[in-house]
C-alpha cells in the first residue's frame, strides 16, 4: 500500500507512480490508529530454504567479541550452529541471537537479528555480508547475468566497456559490463559477490549528469 501523507496529494502520486509497479498499488490516507493497526497484523512472507541473513552492521562488545546487525531473509537461524560468511570463505559460528534485546535460540524469516559470532572479527564483516550455509549461495567477481533491461529514462547506454556500479542486496561495488548480447551479458567486478541463482540486481550509474542514476536492472544466474 501505498500511504499519503497530509502535504502529498493523490494527483501527484498518481503522476509520480504511472509506469510502475506501485501504480495500481492501494492507497491510504496518513492516520495513525489505523495505520498502526495495519502494521500489528503484518506478518513477513515465509521463505523456506536454507538459512540466510543478511548483516548491515558489525561491531566489537566487550565481554560478548563480534556482534552483527542484519536481518533474516530465508529460513530458520539456529544459535550454536556453523556457518560461511559470504561472499567470502570463512567460517563462522552463530553464538547467540537476539531479537529486539531479547534471547532467542532462533529466529525466522524476517526478524530484525543481532547476532554475536564466533572466528570472526567486525572489520571482516562489511555491510552486505550473508550469515548462510556452505553451500547456499554463488560467489563470484565475473557473473552471467541477463537480460540487461535499460531503465527508460536513464540517457547513457548499457554497452560493453561500460563502468557502473552493481547493488545486489546490501552489496554495492563498481563493475564493468564486459559482454553484452541479446541472449546475456558478462559483469565484472572489482571484488566477489554474493547471491543466490535468479538473484534480481540493479546497474547504477552514480557519474550520470542528469536524470536517473538507476541504468537498468539484471537476474544473476552464475559466477566464476
Amino acid at each position: 500500500e501505498v500511504v499519503l501523507g497530509p502535504a502529498v496529494g493523490e494527483s501527484e502520486v498518481a503522476r509520480l507512480l504511472k509506469g510502475g509497479r506501485l501504480e495500481s498499488a492501494p492507497r491510504r490516507p496518513l492516520d495513525p490508529v489505523p495505520l498502526r493497526e495495519a502494521l500489528a497484523g503484518w506478518n513477513a512472507v515465509d521463505r523456506p530454504g536454507p538459512p540466510l541473513a543478511v548483516i548491515d552492521h558489525a561491531f566489537p562488545v566487550k565481554g560478548v567479541g563480534t556482534v552483527a546487525l542484519g536481518l533474516v531473509r530465508q529460513g530458520t537461524l539456529r544459535a550454536h550452529e556453523k556457518f560461511r560468511l559470504w561472499p567470502g570463505t570463512k567460517e563462522v559460528e552463530v553464538r547467540s541471537i537476539q531479537v529486539h534485546d531479547v534471547d532467542r535460540k532462533d529466529a525466522g524469516c524476517g526478524e530484525r537479528v543481532g547476532l554475536a559470532l564466533k572466528g570472526v572479527e567486525p572489520d571482516e564483516v562489511p555491510r552486505g555480508s550473508i550469515v548462510a550455509p556452505p553451500d547456499a549461495l554463488l560467489a563470484g567477481a565475473r557473473l552471467a547475468a541477463a537480460p540487461l533491461d535499460k531503465c527508460r529514462y536513464y540517457r547513457g547506454d548499457l554497452i560493453e566497456g561500460a563502468h557502473l556500479h552493481l547493488a545486489v542486496g546490501l552489496q554495492i561495488v563498481p563493475v564493468v559490463i564486459a559482454r553484452a548480447a541479446a541472449g546475456g551479458a558478462t559483469l565484472e567486478t572489482d571484488r566477489p559477490v554474493a547471491f543466490a541463482a535468479g538473484a534480481p540486481a540493479l546497474l547504477i550509474d552514480l557519474s550520470a549528469p542528469v536524470g536517473p542514476r538507476i541504468a537498468g536492472r539484471t537476474t544473476l544466474s552464475g559466477a566464476d
